[in-house]
């Protein structure tokens, strides 16, 4: 994990997230601002479409250095992609276990978070930067569950020499 607690105000951000989401199991890059039909493209996601709006799974990967993740992303037809969700269900039947396994893992990869807050009697975890903004939250419906979410915020870095 070279790239451990960069933090997201560094010179750069830990695993291309100035560029994109990058599926580290497939070794795809999911690039900030693409659309649906682009994103479709990419490492095989399943795709529901209602509505106008499409959703997409990138079930079973591996993100951040090592985290196991099913990374969604939901946009409407002609919207670009500026924010990807990591849906988990951990193992106990509170989540705190879980939980903590990946607030330390996103300690070590971007330092301390900017916040913590209490949300339903429970931790909030919040890093931001101009570039980015990440959560790390609970919500109740039938149950405890978490979601992590990367915001894209202001223009996408492009690769040099392109």
């Amino acid at each position: 994990m070279g790239e451990a607690g960069r933090g997201v105000n560094g010179a750069g951000l830990p695993h291309r997230l100035e560029r994109g989401f990058l599926l580290e199991r497939r070794g795809i890059l999911l690039p900030w601002d693409a659309r649906a039909k682009v994103l479709f493209n990419l490492g095989e996601p399943e795709a529901h479409e209602t509505h106008g709006k499409v959703d997409l799974v990138w079930r079973g990967e591996v993100c951040l250095g090592g985290l196991p993740a099913d990374l969604h992303a939901s946009l409407k037809r002609k919207q670009k992609l500026r924010t990807v969700r990591i849906l988990a269900d951990y193992a106990d039947a509170e989540g705190r276990t879980g939980f903590d396994r990946v607030n330390a893992h996103l300690v070590s990869v971007f330092s301390a978070p900017a916040s913590t807050v209490d949300s339903m009697g429970l931790p909030s975890w919040e890093w931001a930067s101009d570039r980015i903004a990440i959560a790390h939250f609970p919500f109740e419906r039938f149950g405890t569950h978490y979601v992590l979410t990367f915001r894209r915020k202001g223009p996408v870095v492009k690769e040099e020499g392109k």
